[in-house]
């Protein structure tokens, strides 16, 4: 439960300057996560939205092989804060050398506070730079090369924060894979000593991220639970605790975002794809319960199925829609 000091002033009954701290304890308003979704268009969120309920945040990508917009208006997200729903919302640098370059690109730099400049106020934003750059290390661009663009950006950010004032409420931080970055099997990019990667940031890389990301999936039916593959090592598939997504997470002090998350399809029944959702969801509120400083703060199903040998979607499955419908309806509840 975090600690907030409140400073009170005034003057006591012979006029003489009082002043008084008092610290008190503040426990969120709910221990539910925001859930959200992700869709390949708006097309497909429209018909998502029709289908089941509007959900309480929307994911969307920037960048990449596309033209990134210069406006917010111009964004994938531009429809959000008429909506009600909170963007999370990542975009992948492709200026002036991307990321390799951003902490010296003035064309890069001004790009994004031109872009952050012309955020809605008053519209809650999960700003996130390059999400899963295990898939892009060492081909795009080094570890250092990257971590010195999460902190550039987020100086960026924290500058306009303090220009636009507390009614700007984009947040920044990074996305990764999650489990599998800190599994021994995955040699390629994993937590030392599983790869040539060490995930941890310092304090003063920390001060310019206000939020931690991953991305969890269960993309075999073998795969116990979210739970599991982030609570356990080596993706679940070890009974020890000693190096989970979660305790790597936690050690940062930060609220969480799962970017993404999914159940698949694939050689498994209905009704376990959706007690898998269901039990994710339960899974989240209870981490909330038990770790109030480092709360999950929003998850977003990955409704989208862009993988060929994998199905994300829940539409055309009765017991997998009902339990994303159920989750949707109860995190919205009071």
């Amino acid at each position: 439960m975090p600690n907030y000091t409140v400073e009170f002033k005034g003057h006591d009954s012979t006029g003489n300057a009082v002043t008084v701290n008092k610290t008190i304890s503040v426990s969120p308003t709910t221990a539910k996560p925001l859930l959200g979704i992700c869709t390949s268009s708006d097309t497909t969120w429209a018909s998502f939205v029709s289908a089941m309920t509007l959900p309480q945040a929307r994911r969307t990508f920037e960048g990449g092989g596309a033209t990134l917009p210069t406006t917010f208006a111009t964004s994938k997200a531009k429809n959000d804060p008429a909506a009600g729903v909170m963007t999370v919302t990542s975009f992948k640098p492709n200026q002036d050398g991307g990321v390799a370059t951003f902490p010296t690109s003035t064309i890069q730099k001004n790009w994004l506070t031109n872009y952050l400049n012309s955020w809605p106020l008053n519209h809650p934003t999960r700003l996130c730079g390059w999400h899963e750059p295990g898939d892009n290390m060492p081909g795009s661009f080094t570890f250092a090369q990257y971590k010195a663009f999460i902190v550039a950006a987020g100086q960026i950010v924290q500058q306009v924060r303090a220009a636009r004032g507390p009614q700007f409420l984009v947040e920044w931080g990074p996305i990764w894979e999650g489990p599998y970055d800190f599994d021994s099997s995955n040699t390629g990019y994993g937590q030392t000593p599983y790869g040539p990667y060490d995930w941890s940031w310092t304090a003063a890389e920390l001060q310019y991220i206000d939020w931690v990301g991953f991305d969890p999936y269960l993309w075999s039916a073998n795969d116990a639970s979210i739970e599991r593959i982030c609570t356990y090592d080596d993706s679940g598939h070890l009974n020890t605790q000693t190096r989970t997504t979660m305790q790597k997470f936690a050690s940062f002090g930060k609220k969480m975002i799962i970017g993404e998350w999914g159940v698949t399809s694939n050689s498994q029944a209905d009704s376990a794809k959706a007690a898998k959702i269901t039990a994710a969801y339960n899974w989240m509120k209870a981490w909330n319960v038990a770790h109030p400083v480092t709360p999950i703060e929003a998850a977003l199903y990955f409704h989208y199925n862009v993988d060929a040998n994998v199905t994300w979607e829940v539409l055309s499955l009765p017991q997998s829609k009902a339990a994303l419908l159920g989750i949707l309806n109860d995190a919205k509840a009071a």
